[in-house]
């Protein structure tokens, strides 16, 4: 017999009343819906369980943009998961290179490759489909053009306004023939690092608003680099006509370097250079030091010039210098290897000289530190 005839006979039988019957039948269905109802819960539970876990096991050996972030959330909302998306394209016949974003690093490097490769990698996803929502891309006439598109939200970062829609932490990753000679490399980027490598070309220009700008192994006839708020390097490369390196908040660096003429100039940070043949030079700083060290080849005129801090040459490669030297007396001073002499001057300037004076003729000043020629 079941329950419900067991009560029945019960209750006939004269063992318990018909209301007595009535509240154990009702405590017996009672108890039969929630072990049916705790039943399911445990399955659920138990399927849903696994569910996670094979998802969070995929999601650790996924490579890339497999999983949209807002996805991996919902699977693992307590572990950081790094997803990139990845754009490629490829180009032929190019010669001029413009890239314009807002918030990307962007590298430029000359590889054996007989194309220009176009890679673009973001932490946040989207599909190939999609690149137009963030970016312009035109190609005309040898030109390949990468402009991230704008959108009505202005942003400011240090000052600097720029609008344009977001694609998370992103890379846009040019890769070019490095035997080729390009008309002009253009690179600009509101807020990330520059880099240009391995590259012959007629122009390089390269400004980041807030981000480290360099290049090297550059073969190129103008270098104009620039940052507003980050460091400005040259290296191990040569420019035939002239190279202009500047930053409001940064230090500049030149070193292995050949070029006529050289302008640095920085407002609140350093100028060092090194190991490079300039035949004219112009240093320019408000506050941080000037040094200039191994001087290749057969230099003609440097002028170094900081407010606040120290200039130091070191001229020992070369064999002829005459050094003007402009200093404030009460907070500044000067000093000089013994191979050098003093020569004739004004009352605002120390001469000091080296050789037969001609050669190499060097304007240094400071208003507050030290001038030391080596």
């Amino acid at each position: 017999m079941n329950e419900k005839e067991i009560i029945l006979k019960m209750i006939s039988d004269g063992k318990i009343t018909a209301e007595e019957g009535a509240e154990l039948l009702e405590e017996i269905e009672k108890s039969k819906r929630d072990y049916e109802r705790s039943k399911r819960n445990e399955t659920g539970s138990s399927f849903g369980e696994n569910l996670r876990k094979e998802l969070n096991s995929y999601s650790e050996s996924i490579s890339e943009r497999e999983i949209p972030e807002k996805i991996i959330g919902v699977i693992s909302p307590n572990r950081t998961v790094n997803v990139n998306s990845t754009y490629e394209e490829e180009f032929e016949d190019i010669d001029k290179i413009i890239i314009e974003v807002t918030d990307s690093k962007i590298l430029i490097t000359g590889t054996d490759s007989e194309k220009v490769k176009l890679k673009i990698r973001s932490d946040k996803f989207f599909k190939e489909d999609e690149l137009e929502k963030y970016f312009t891309l035109d190609e005309e006439g040898g030109l390949l053009k990468l402009t991230q598109k704008k959108n009505k939200k202005t942003s400011e970062f240090l000052g600097i306004k720029f609008q344009g829609l977001t694609l998370g932490k992103s890379i846009c990753e040019i890769s070019i023939p490095k035997d080729k000679y390009f008309e002009f490399i253009s690179a600009r980027s509101a807020v990330g690092d520059i880099e240009v490598s391995s590259a012959l070309s007629q122009k390089v220009n390269v400004v980041a608003s807030a981000g480290r700008v360099k290049i090297k192994d550059i073969d190129c006839s103008i270098a104009d680099l620039s940052s507003n708020a980050s460091s400005v390097t040259i290296e191990n490369s040569s420019v035939n006509d002239y190279a202009s390196l500047s930053t409001m908040a940064g230090s500049v660096y030149i070193e292995n370097t050949i070029s006529p003429t050289v302008k640095a100039d920085t407002k609140a940070g350093s100028v060092s250079v090194t190991n490079s043949d300039i035949k004219e030079l112009v240093a320019t700083t408000f506050a941080g030091s000037i040094d200039v060290s191994r001087i290749i080849g057969e230099p003609i005129s440097y002028t170094l010039t900081t407010t606040t801090g120290s200039v130091n040459l070191d001229t020992a490669n070369v064999q002829n210098v005459k050094a003007f030297c402009a200093s404030n007396k009460f907070f500044s001073s000067i000093k000089c290897s013994k191979n050098y002499r003093s020569g004739s001057g004004d009352e605002n300037e120390a001469v000091y000289v080296k050789g037969d004076e001609i050669g190499l003729n060097v304007h240094l000043a400071t208003q507050m530190g030290k001038i030391n020629i080596m």
